[in-house]
């Protein structure tokens, strides 16, 4: 990512286009990741987990809320830019049923 560290300027006049957008965004993201990657504790991981209690009672994992954010500095949250699925633990036909979050 350190190819995309250099900002992008802007000149009074300049033809704005989308790519320019995307360049900004690709820079910003790395210079966040960068200083991130500095810190000592972890800056990726799951920081917030919910599920739906009441539809877990009925073998049913919906989650209600989440957050994630990967090794790349991706961040994703549940109902803003990701989706997940509920996943129906009954039609496993067995008693347990593994889940890995």
């Amino acid at each position: 990512m350190h190819n995309r560290l250099p900002r992008v300027f802007w000149a009074m006049g300049q033809t704005l286009l989308p790519a320019h957008l995307r360049t900004q965004e690709d820079s910003v993201l790395a210079d966040s990741a960068l200083r991130f990657s500095l810190q000592e504790a972890p800056s990726f991981g799951l920081y917030r987990l919910q599920w739906n209690e009441a539809l877990l009672g009925e073998g049913v994992l919906s989650l209600e809320e989440m957050t994630l954010v990967t090794p790349f500095g991706l961040l994703l949250k549940l109902k803003e830019n990701a989706q997940v699925a509920p996943l129906n633990l009954n039609l496993s036909g067995g008693t347990l049923l593994p889940v890995y979050l």
